[in-house]
């Protein structure tokens, strides 16, 4: 949040946390961050996997292009090859369902930033 946003009185209102209904979101400490930074948090239907689609979309096109094409050393390297994919896919990447703007260039035209602050 802090690297999206900077700090929570920053964050626009309405932006949403979505989640499934695992523990990690359900706890203590995702209601405490949620409160922190003024989100809604917002939970994908049980039993219907299009309540998260979006999100596993972007896992599965992670695991295609990076996790499943060798075998890593270990964990610090696979972290670092998945961070320079999310830089890539959210900076340099355009995509057909934001109208062929990357996934940065669509957020700062939404929260009216510049796309260096989205990135």
């Amino acid at each position: 949040m802090r690297e999206a946003f900077g700090d929570p009185r920053y964050v626009p209102a309405g932006v949403e946390l979505r989640t499934d209904h695992g523990p990690q979101y359900t706890g203590a400490d995702c209601a405490a961050l949620v409160e922190k930074w003024g989100l809604v948090h917002t939970f994908a239907p049980v039993g219907r996997p299009t309540g998260n689609a979006v999100a596993e979309r972007v896992i599965r096109t992670m695991k295609e292009e990076v996790v499943w094409l060798r075998d890593w050393e270990g964990a610090d390297e696979l972290r670092e090859a998945l961070l320079a994919w999310q830089h890539r896919y959210n900076t340099q990447r355009p995509h057909q369902a934001l109208g062929w703007k990357t996934p940065s260039e669509h957020r700062a035209e939404k929260l009216g930033g510049g796309v260096e602050r989205a990135a």
